[in-house]
């Protein structure tokens, strides 16, 4: 009894939850630049992403943006499931006190952050 309901609660988790320490950032500095990889694993299928870099008070943000919803023809785009995707940014480093900001922006909710802290 116990595995049948283990497994109903997975099953269920496949379509509909958001795992845990799915996500994952890599900073690595060489050669006067940084190069941040992001990872995450995304409850829709199929999403076109836009990315963009900004500096704002030595604070870089960098956007990946679900943009499902502005093009014609991806009615579907969403579905059940997840789907892993990587991005990848590269930026000059400006010093040791340089911060740094991942957002992941989606046309239902507020940005998340997916990560924030020190360039190091």
């Amino acid at each position: 009894m116990k595995k049948l309901i283990l497994l109903i609660v997975f099953a269920g988790c496949l379509f509909s939850c958001k795992k845990e320490n799915d996500d994952g950032v890599t900073i690595t500095i060489s050669k006067g630049f940084v190069n941040v990889f992001v990872e995450i694993t995304y409850s829709e299928m199929k999403i076109p992403f836009e990315t963009h870099i900004e500096t704002i008070n030595n604070v870089v943000y960098m956007y990946i943006t679900d943009m499902c919803h502005t093009y014609d023809g991806m009615d579907g785009c969403y579905g059940r499931g997840f789907r892993h995707y990587t991005f990848d940014f590269v930026f000059k480093y400006q010093d040791k006190n340089q911060m740094y900001k991942i957002l992941l922006i989606t046309p239902q909710d507020e940005p998340v952050i997916i990560s924030q802290g020190k360039v190091k």
